[in-house]
């Protein structure tokens, strides 16, 4: 391995915001890489914040659009037989803040605390429109992040990699003029922090300084040779996994009920999931995603308890009954085998067994 600076590097908010639950293989590779080569990864206090907020948001609006849509399918319905959308979105948000801190824990990600730069400072930097800042009063928060990276070089001896997919801190991978002014005057040289706009170029950026190539390939296959399919069969916890997705299951039955039950047109139906019980051992394919996560394609047979609710549009009274079902579920499963635990799931389709 060629021996160069130690390396710290940095996340922007338009790089982590593309990945609310932080498992994509991208940053699953970088993290590994860093484990190689002694590298640190920082998330900045203020990026921790703003990605909070942002989750909010997009929370909060595609919520919104959901009911409106809700809304308009009752138009054309009786009395809720639209899909009951069982969605707490504080409960979410709140549940996302927490979730956010211990996946940083577990991925190894510090988090950096707010710069300790002076309120007048920020506000001299705004009025002469130095970078970050764009037209005197926009780039805050990008200035915030600056002066942490600045405040760490001061602090530590490492060399900083810049992670940011917007334009903000420069261009082309290049840092603008006014980041460099500043590095100078804190007297290091301008290669103290390097600008890197995509995951990819970086981490071939870091694979060609430190040729990690073999050993990340070594590593993969040392991994593959101490879990086995087998291993993974008797580690993770398939059945109860599957039967906890019981609303995602619901959702996707009652999106195609036509699929599932045969009733006359004239009924307006109501469906909800009473059970779900797994039967045997699941089928399923395993790929290794990097820093102990396996991607696990799962398909499993289960028997289901539908009960429904037929609304008789003609005197406006209701019938209730259930029936059986066979159902043959089709997910992703994300799981951790250092800790045990499942990091995402997803059911991507549910088939009815004749």
């Amino acid at each position: 391995m060629k021996k160069i600076s130690k390396v710290t590097i940095f996340l922007d908010t338009s790089i982590v915001e593309r990945d609310f639950r932080l498992r994509s293989g991208d940053l699953l590779h970088l993290l590994r890489i860093c484990g190689v080569i002694g590298g640190e990864v920082v998330l900045p206090s203020v990026v921790l914040s703003d990605l909070i907020a942002h989750y909010e948001s997009e929370i909060t609006s595609s919520y919104k659009e959901l009911m409106k849509l809700v809304s308009g399918l009752e138009r054309y319905t009786y009395y809720g037989a639209a899909p009951n959308i069982d969605i707490n979105i504080r409960e979410s948000i709140e549940g996302y803040e927490n979730w956010l801190n211990n996946r940083l824990k577990q991925l190894g990600i510090d988090i950096g605390g707010y710069p300790k730069t002076k309120h007048k400072d920020v506000v001299r930097r705004a009025a002469a429109g130095r970078k970050p800042f764009k037209n005197h009063d926009r780039g805050y928060k990008d200035t915030l992040i600056w002066e942490s990276v600045l405040e760490y070089l001061r602090l530590k001896s490492r060399r900083v990699l810049l992670l940011s997919a917007d334009k903000d801190f420069g261009e082309n991978s290049i840092l603008h003029q006014d980041l460099l002014d500043d590095i100078r005057e804190n007297g290091m040289n301008d290669g103290a922090v390097k600008l890197f706009q995509e995951y990819d170029h970086l981490i071939e950026y870091l694979d060609r300084e430190y040729d990690v190539s073999q050993q990340l390939q070594e590593e993969e296959k040392a991994l593959w040779a101490g879990v086995s399919k087998q291993v993974l069969n008797e580690t993770v916890p398939f059945r109860k996994i599957i039967e906890g997705q019981r609303n995602q299951i619901e959702r996707i039955i009652i999106g195609n009920a036509s699929k599932f039950i045969h009733t006359p047109s004239d009924f307006d139906k109501v469906l909800s999931l009473s059970k779900v019980i797994v039967l045997d051992n699941p089928e399923f394919n395993a790929s290794y995603t990097g820093n102990g996560i396996w991607k696990l394609d799962v398909m499993t047979i289960a028997d289901t308890e539908l009960e429904i609710t037929f609304i008789i549009s003609d005197n406006l009274q209701s019938q209730r009954m259930s029936e059986e079902l066979r159902i043959e579920i089709q997910s992703t499963i994300y799981f951790d085998c250092k800790t045990k635990d499942t990091n995402d799931i997803l059911i991507r389709n549910v088939k009815k067994i004749a």
